[in-house]
C-alpha cells in the first residue's frame, strides 16, 4: 500500500515506478493500493488511466479490506 496523502505533486519518473513494478507483483500474487490521493494527484493518475490498473481507495483501512477480499 501506498498512501499519498502528503504528496502534492508527482513527477513523470515517480508515475513510471508504479507502472514498471505492477506486473512483477501481480506475477508474484502480490498487489499495490494507492491511498489518501490529492484531487490534483488523482487527477494526473486519472489522465493517464492508472485507476484502469491499480485500486485507488480513500484510506487505508479501505485498503486493507481489499487486500483481505483478494485473498479469500
Amino acid at each position: 500500500m501506498v498512501n499519498f496523502k502528503d504528496l502534492e505533486y508527482i513527477s513523470s519518473a515517480g508515475l513510471g515506478v508504479f507502472m514498471a513494478y505492477i506486473e512483477t507483483m501481480r506475477e508474484n500474487n502480490g498487489d499495490i493500493k494507492l491511498v489518501e490521493m490529492k484531487p490534483a494527484v488523482y487527477g494526473i493518475f486519472d489522465l493517464l488511466g492508472f485507476p484502469l490498473l491499480y485500486d485507488i481507495l480513500d484510506d487505508e483501512k479501505d485498503a486493507l479490506n481489499k487486500f483481505k477480499q483478494q485473498g479469500a
